[in-house]
């Protein structure tokens, strides 16, 4: 696989949302020739392919090669906020009193989410049958800000992993159709996310039946 160009010094990097691009760069990762790799990941945070970045951060975890995974590190730091933007939002909710923060937390808008979301699977084998992602679009996103107002350290184990599935419902749902690879990968990146809290209520279930 030919590497890819570098922006001129100077100039600004192009931002890819959709299309080819983000999809060339992915596979760029998973060349068998970790040179390529590390060129790769260097390319990503260059041109800030902030789409890719879920198979970056694979590449700072799991690559078999130090370089690669050092410029995997470097190319996530370009494209991940520093800490100290996000501190104000993380201060004004570690102020707040235990008290005066939301009791109930949205796992029945959740389910609802996933319901929706368990029958567009089933409506793209019968398509016109069910709802579309346009459709999933408002409700994901409402269901997402419910659960912005609740600490992660407040949450249970059901809540967290209705919390995972939804924010992979929405990563789905963000991706562009045009970009076909990393569209796939995140629809089945939420069915799993789905099954993995169906399991797991179904397991809790079981659990108090006994």
């Amino acid at each position: 696989m030919e590497r890819p160009d570098q922006p001129h010094e100077g100039s600004a990097p192009d931002i890819f949302v959709s299309g080819s691009a983000n999809d060339y760069l992915v596979t760029g990762l998973r060349d068998p020739d970790p040179e390529v790799r590390a060129r790769f990941a260097e390319a990503i945070g260059l041109f800030r392919a902030y789409l890719t970045l879920p198979y970056l951060l694979d590449a700072v975890v799991a690559d078999p090669d130090v370089c690669v995974r050092d410029a995997a590190r470097r190319a996530a730091r370009a494209l991940i906020p520093p800490r100290e933007a996000a501190a104000p939002r993380v201060r004004r909710r570690a102020s707040q009193p235990r008290s005066a923060r939301p009791s109930g937390t949205p796992l029945k808008e959740s389910e609802a989410v996933l319901a929706s979301f368990n029958e567009y699977v089933a409506q793209r084998m019968n398509p016109g049958s069910g709802p579309t992602q346009s459709d999933l679009i408002a409700p994901a996103t409402r269901c997402l800000e419910a659960w912005g107002d609740h600490p992660a350290d407040d949450l249970g184990e059901i809540e967290r992993a209705a919390l995972a599935a939804v924010k992979a419902i929405g990563s789905f749902l963000r991706v562009p159709n045009e970009s076909a690879g990393v569209k796939y990968l995140g629809f089945q990146a939420a069915k799993k996310r789905v099954e993995e809290y169906e399991a797991l209520t179904a397991a809790r279930g079981d659990r108090q039946g006994d």
